[in-house]
């Protein structure tokens, strides 16, 4: 099955706000691109992903990547504008994974090829770090606060991926970050 992965990126100046109290606004700034791309050239490597797409403010600097404006309506809303002009199986991936590997991915799309819908919350149990869907869904976009609850509460049968690290750890306070580069990320 031939998937679309759409990596949602925020807009300069508000990312990894939580990390305001460690990391200057350059350093915040750095961490985010980086990050952002280990996660978009993982994507790149996935034989199941063909296409790929970046939602942000400007075009990413980079190639084999297509680009949506990211209109500042809210993630939520963003992704459902991106998923209704998108005739295809999409996942959609936090560009916050520092140690997400292809395996991660394949076993995400997988899952949803099976289930219809692979969730993939955070370490915490809280959030959703990606999500893959198998064909439009009537599934609301509910990311940000307890967006795993909300997202298993649509979709009772789906898949949820767990044990995998790389889908799991995402970088929102220090202690994520510490782990992360206790783990062998590097955030140069």
């Amino acid at each position: 099955m031939n998937w679309t992965a759409i990596v949602p990126m925020k807009a300069s100046g508000k990312r990894k706000t939580r990390l305001s109290e460690h990391l200057c606004a350059i350093g915040r700034e750095e961490l985010s691109e980086n990050l952002f791309y280990h996660v978009v050239r993982t994507l790149q490597q996935c034989p199941s992903v063909t296409r790929l797409i970046i939602l942000s403010d400007g075009p990413p600097l980079m190639g084999g990547v297509e680009w949506i404006a990211d209109e500042g309506r809210g993630l939520n809303v963003e992704l459902q504008s991106a998923r209704a002009v998108i005739d295809a199986p999409i996942a959609i991936i936090h560009a916050d994974l520092p140690l997400l590997e292809v395996a991660d991915v394949e076993i995400l799309l997988s899952a949803a090829t099976v289930s219809g819908i692979a969730i993939a919350p955070d370490s915490h149990g809280r959030g959703t770090n990606a999500l893959a869907m198998r064909a439009q869904s009537a599934m609301m976009l509910a990311f940000g606060a307890n967006s795993f609850e909300l997202h298993q509460a649509q979709a009772p049968n789906g898949m949820i991926i767990t044990g995998r690290q790389g889908l799991a750890l995402d970088i929102d306070t220090v202690d994520d970050l510490d782990e992360a580069i206790r783990l062998g990320f590097s955030d140069k």
